[in-house]
């Protein structure tokens, strides 16, 4: 009866895998100039000096990066 509860919950165990909590980053890309938005900026998102991900900004100035595991990001934007 042991071995078979032991071997049940291996079995369970091993069925799901641990899930890493993940979020994203979404927002808009205004000129410090004149305030419009910015079309095909340029977004990357470093962590700890390395590049994590980059996407473009659309004709509204808006992007989103989504997968991003939990931690702190600096954007870079040109």
């Amino acid at each position: 009866m042991f071995k078979s509860l032991l071997a049940l919950l291996l079995a369970l165990t091993m069925a799901s895998p641990a899930e890493v909590p993940s979020g994203g980053v979404k927002g808009r890309v205004f000129s410090r100039l004149d305030k419009q938005a910015v079309e095909h900026a340029a977004v990357v998102v470093m962590q700890e000096a390395r590049k994590v991900a980059s996407v473009e900004t659309n004709d509204k100035g808006s992007f989103q990066v989504a997968g991003l595991p939990d931690g702190q990001y600096v954007l870079v934007v040109t």
